[in-house]
């Protein structure tokens, strides 16, 4: 939509609905939106000028640097479109705190609970001959670790997770995120309703080539969220669900994507990614 508007073209969007019921037993595919284009006048803004250089960074961040007061307010309107989504926006030391503690206390759970989570989530871990071959998935280069680091787990890329117990993994990120001088939860009325969560995906996007243009680094943090997957995929109480409602002071709106951003220490790198060709249809 924002390089339709840039290229001279007139956009509108048609969000299909639908509920997002876990994998299908058959995958295929399904209409997610409709986008129209007809003929307008070209109009460049900060948000395509940011696609570029818009990447996910996952180095600590810089916390002597608090998050410009009118990228602030930019933000907070970045939702006040969308009647079923919702955007809140934590920069205050108690409530990131806060944020920061109920993700790190979700990474805890899934660590001991839900240990096949994160066996799924190395299968995308890739070394550079894998890389090269799928195009996709995140590398050493990718994952934040200082020069040394990665020099070294270049040659045991698959022994990563062996290296850290859970307790160190949980201190090592509950540190990361707390470099991050604003937190934020996008949130929804129905989880699991496809078109709510289309939108709230977009709403993400234009936030972090907002933060991008504004010479900000972004990273998601979805473990909080995921939690709740988990316990409904096993059938345990609902807890996580709860928790994330002291987030936005109202059980209606329900996070479903949560995220930081501040100012870079290290420049991201680029992920692995797949031509055009190879996916459009």
């Amino acid at each position: 939509m924002v390089a339709a508007e840039a290229n001279g073209y007139r956009a509108s969007v048609t969000i299909a609905p639908g509920k997002l019921d876990g994998a299908p037993t058959q995958p295929g595919m399904d209409l997610a939106a409709r986008i129209d284009l007809g003929q307008g006048e070209r109009k460049t803004n900060e948000l395509y000028d940011a696609i570029p250089h818009r990447h996910t960074n996952r180095f600590p961040f810089d916390v002597r640097k608090p998050v410009p007061s009118d990228f602030l307010e930019t933000l907070s309107r970045a939702a006040s479109d969308e009647p079923e989504v919702k955007l809140f926006l934590f920069t205050a030391d108690p409530n990131r705190k806060r944020v920061v503690h109920i993700i790190g206390q979700s990474v805890d759970e899934i660590l001991h609970f839900y240990p096949g989570m994160f066996k799924a989530n190395a299968k995308w871990f890739r070394d550079w001959n894998e890389a090269q071959k799928t195009r996709d998935g995140i590398t050493v280069d990718d994952v934040g670790q200082p020069p040394l680091a990665t020099a070294l787990l270049k040659f045991l890329p698959r022994s990563m997770d062996k290296m850290m117990s859970p307790l160190l993994i949980k201190i090592l990120y509950v540190d990361l995120m707390m470099t991050g001088r604003l937190h934020g939860a996008i949130a929804v009325r129905g989880r699991y309703e496809q078109s709510q969560n289309v939108s709230a995906g977009r709403i993400w996007q234009r936030a972090h080539l907002l933060a991008t243009a504004y010479g900000l680094a972004a990273r998601p943090v979805n473990q909080a969220a995921e939690l709740v997957d988990q316990e409904g995929l096993h059938d345990k109480e609902p807890k996580a669900a709860a928790t994330l409602a002291t987030v936005t002071g109202d059980a209606v709106w329900q996070p479903t994507f949560m995220f930081y951003m501040g100012y870079a220490t290290h420049q991201a790198h680029p992920t692995v990614r797949r031509s055009v060709q190879d996916v459009v249809i």
